[in-house]
């Protein structure tokens, strides 16, 4: 390699192309490494306010490649990783103002090792930038996250992202507003992931993910693991190991806040749950007892609160699925409108337990619809509390010869902290309108009116 060339030897026009900074030799050399050539590149049009072009090379790099507030260009370039340390060190990284990688690239790995876990060893890693932009063809094969986005803020990403073995997208300590768009296929974690932890002393927020398109993910498909205010907008989501759609506070390893005030709006979550494992629902939210502390503001609390899930279809089950919709303790003010759930009987013998299961504070049904279901419709559960309103749902071709007469909602007698379970408008597999009789397993006393059904919470204290 020749790094005496004068600068004006690569420059054409306002773009900066590495590929004349090397001889025809080491250009044609496959396993030339350009980490240097690059990286001068890039500090080179930070220095002199140009860009950079990336040719139509494969171009191997052993370590990290930095572009810092500048804009990069490919025209059917691939970058593509020979780290083989321990630690792997062959990231692509923006950073700085307005940074940007754009074009026909691809970010490759020749990566055979397990798993990582620095943010080196990301394929794309954005840190402390502004005003970003990631608008490629293909990352794969990352030793960790596909895109790994941290500190980011005012972003746009879109990709396709295949066989990494962490997270596909992946936006974590206080990333903020970023567009994202693309399709992860055989992740080995989440596919499209907002994740806060409580030592970043705050929430990611604003991140929107449109028509997000995940398939085979190592566990869930989209999660927001702590986060305010993030949308998903028509996702399509394929046979995940874990939970198709998952908002949540977590604990133990991976202390994180909950989600709050986000919004699914539009999902189809097929055959979710893959793995054999127990404990996973198609679409499922839950939170943390406690508080978190916030930088420079005053504690909030861990439970997951304010979230609105719409237009979702959880169909077809994997054998670890034991729920369609699960809203678990320490959430509040979940609001579930026009959700369908069918053919949830599974292959595993021990099959799907309920289509929807309610365990949290204020939570509302509307418009729902669920079928083929192999346990109880609806089961709300004794940690459930405040009200429970179920609204204009339909309930048909049940697995009713494995049920008890009246389990097509189970609802226990001891409800201490609900204040009222309201029905309206539920028609039952038999065509008929919910009564009393048909709703409640124990026999709990109730009410009926021109409105619906309801129990309130004297009826169903303890003698």
């Amino acid at each position: 390699m020749s790094l005496g060339h004068p600068i004006f030897a690569y420059r054409s026009g306002n773009f900066l192309d590495p590929s004349s900074l090397i001889t025809v030799s080491e250009k044609n050399n496959p396993y030339f490494d350009w980490t240097d050539v690059i990286n001068l590149c890039a500090k080179e049009a930070k220095l002199t306010g140009s860009r950079v072009i990336l040719p139509p090379l494969d171009m191997r790099h052993g370590g990290i490649i930095v572009f810092d507030s500048i804009k990069v260009y490919g025209v059917g370039a691939k970058l593509i990783s020979t780290s083989t340390q321990s630690d792997p060190h062959h990231a692509i990284m923006l950073t700085g103002r307005a940074p940007g990688l754009f074009g026909t690239v691809t970010i490759a790995s020749d990566w055979t090792g397990s798993r990582q876990y620095n943010d080196e060893s990301a394929g794309i890693w954005v840190l402390d930038a502004t005003n970003y932009r990631v608008d490629i063809s293909l990352v794969k094969n990352s030793a960790s996250a596909g895109i790994l986005c941290r500190r980011a803020f005012d972003g746009f990403v879109r990709a396709n992202v295949q066989t990494t073995l962490a997270d596909g997208f992946h936006f974590t300590e206080r990333c903020e507003n970023a567009d994202v768009y693309g399709r992860a296929r055989d992740t080995g974690d989440d596919a499209f992931a907002v994740v806060s932890y409580l030592p970043d002393g705050g929430l990611c927020r604003g991140i929107v993910f449109h028509n997000p398109v995940t398939e085979r993910s190592g566990s869930r498909g989209v999660a927001i693991v702590g986060g305010e205010h993030v949308t998903v907008v028509d996702a399509e989501i394929y046979e995940p190991a874990r939970a198709g759609l998952y908002l949540a506070a977590e604990t133990g390893d991976f202390e994180t806040y909950g989600a709050r005030d986000c919004v699914i709006n539009g999902a189809i979550v097929r055959n979710a749950c893959q793995l054999s494992e127990t404990g996973y629902a198609g679409v499922q939210v839950l939170g943390q007892p406690g508080l978190a502390n916030l930088i420079g503001d005053d504690p909030i609390s861990r439970m997951s609160v304010n979230n609105s899930i719409s237009n979702v279809t959880v169909i077809g089950a994997g054998p670890g699925m034991e729920d369609g919709l699960r809203i678990e303790e320490f959430t509040s003010g979940t609001t579930i409108d026009t959700v369908s759930i069918a053919q949830l009987s599974g292959p595993s013998d021990r099959g799907t337990r309920y289509a929807i299961e309610i365990a949290g504070a204020d939570i509302a049904i509307l418009n729902f619809n669920v079928s083929d279901i192999p346990a109880a419709g609806i089961h709300i559960l004794p940690t459930a509390n405040g009200k429970v309103a179920f609204q204009n749902g339909r309930m048909k071709d049940l697995n009713t010869n494995s049920l008890s007469e009246n389990a097509i909602f189970d609802i226990p007698g001891y409800l201490k902290d609900i204040t009222a379970i309201v029905f309206t408008d539920i028609i039952l597999p038999t065509n008929e309108s919910l009564s009393a009789k048909d709703a409640l397993k124990n026999n709990v006393p109730a009410h009926a009116d021109q409105y619906g059904f309801w129990v309130g919470v004297s009826e169903l204290a303890p003698d």
